[in-house]
């Protein structure tokens, strides 16, 4: 749908614009329904003067995959552009839970964890229908 809009409207920063609009229009909604049944605290919005630098990072890092995507999308694919994420997301959070980074508790990367990870790269570059070879050059399977 979204890499459609990028097409009608000829701007990735203007389709993440109106993604994150109508996400924020949606989440808002949903706020006023949970809190008209109760089914929701009303939100405190004091404790985010006390929230570290990096707890704005998720709203940002957001908008990045956002514009990111509606780039990539057209340029190496749907199936590319969702392995490569999924992947990054898995490295990533393992990184974060070996680490116990933004206050996670630790989780060891073990050699079996380190192992799926592997599986999980090397899957993501068959995919992508390349392997990395000597650090930057792309030699193409098909």
């Amino acid at each position: 749908m979204n890499a459609a809009r990028r097409g009608d409207l000829g701007a990735p920063i203007a389709v993440a614009l109106v993604s994150f609009t109508v996400a924020t229009l949606t989440i808002s909604a949903v706020l006023l329904v949970m809190r008209a049944s109760g089914r929701t605290p009303a939100p405190q919005l004091a404790p985010l003067g006390d929230m570290p630098w990096w707890g704005w990072l998720g709203g940002l890092c957001a908008a990045a995959y956002v514009t990111a995507t509606f780039l990539l999308l057209p340029e190496i694919g749907a199936a590319t552009t969702v392995v490569l994420t999924v992947t990054g997301q898995q490295v990533a959070s393992a990184v974060i839970d070996h680490r116990g980074s933004f206050r996670m508790p630790r989780r060891p990367l073990t050699a079996v964890r380190l192992a799926g990870l592997s599986l999980l790269v090397a899957g993501s570059l068959l995919v992508a229908g390349s392997l990395l070879v000597a650090g930057s050059l792309l030699v193409q399977l098909t």
